[in-house]
């Protein structure tokens, strides 16, 4: 598995491997893949989470910043079956794409595309402790086709917490369907009621967010796509949202 550190002033894209060794490999075989699908910093460290799919992708990378490039492998096995545990969720319905660091909780956004569609909001209070308080805020997103959109990433800017979903037919976290649409929206980040939600796309599947800069009174995003095929080519897409007086 491969880290991608893109300068954006440079343009230049570097791979670094996240398993301690000189190895890039950049596709491996889907039965043993890790699935790291969400990243958060925290103090000097890059922590990144595997969904928790299957049993191969419980584990978390622990990165410190400014000192080389070391890295930790963190089984979190039993912190996903505690989460699960809480709202009595089946494996087939949990699948973390999304993660929001607001300490001293964290957010892990479950993508609702399992047999019960459950999108919602894992809170994890105390995050790093071995009995942490646990609770699960579902949110209702909209429906396409019959096809309820999922959570496929989020990050929090200032009061509100911007996140991106997809919708794909089929009703599995393990096997990708056709994409019908990608989407948008806003919640509070106190109450996390949702706020707006709109789509942005009929045919790409968006499943990476990150600030890039904020331009007088406009946010400007950056959007990952993610093509579900093997091309290693990827687009990167600009979301602007224009904030109110």
């Amino acid at each position: 598995m491969v880290l991608y550190i893109y300068d954006l002033k440079a343009k230049q894209l570097k791979k670094q491997s996240l398993f301690n060794n000189n190895t890039i490999e950049e596709q491996i075989p889907k039965a043993i893949k890790p699935d790291f699908e969400s990243i958060f910093k925290y103090e000097d460290y890059l922590i990144i989470l595997g969904s928790g799919s299957t049993a191969e992708r419980n584990k978390w990378i622990k990165i410190q910043l400014g000192k080389g490039f070391e890295t930790i492998v963190i089984d979190q096995n039993d912190l996903y079956t505690q989460l699960k545990r809480t709202v009595l969720m089946a494996d087939e319905d949990f699948n973390i794409e999304g993660v929001v660091l607001q300490a001293p909780h964290l957010l892990l956004f479950n993508r609702g595309n399992g047999p019960n569609a459950t999108n919602g909001i894992f809170k994890i209070n105390h995050w790093q402790r071995s009995n942490p308080e646990i609770s699960f805020i579902p949110i209702d997103l909209l429906k396409i086709e019959g096809v309820t959109i999922g959570f496929t990433d989020a990050v929090q800017v200032a009061d509100k917490i911007y996140f991106i979903a997809a919708a794909e037919e089929g009703n599995s976290t393990y096997f990708d369907g056709k994409v019908l649409g990608s989407f948008a929206g806003i919640l509070d980040a106190k109450t996390l009621a949702l706020i707006e939600m709109h789509q942005l796309s009929d045919v790409h599947k968006f499943e990476g967010i990150s600030l890039y800069k904020k331009v007088e009174d406009s946010l400007i995003f950056l959007l990952c796509e993610d093509s579900d095929d093997e091309n290693l080519d990827t687009q990167i897409f600009e979301w602007t949202v224009h904030l109110q007086a």
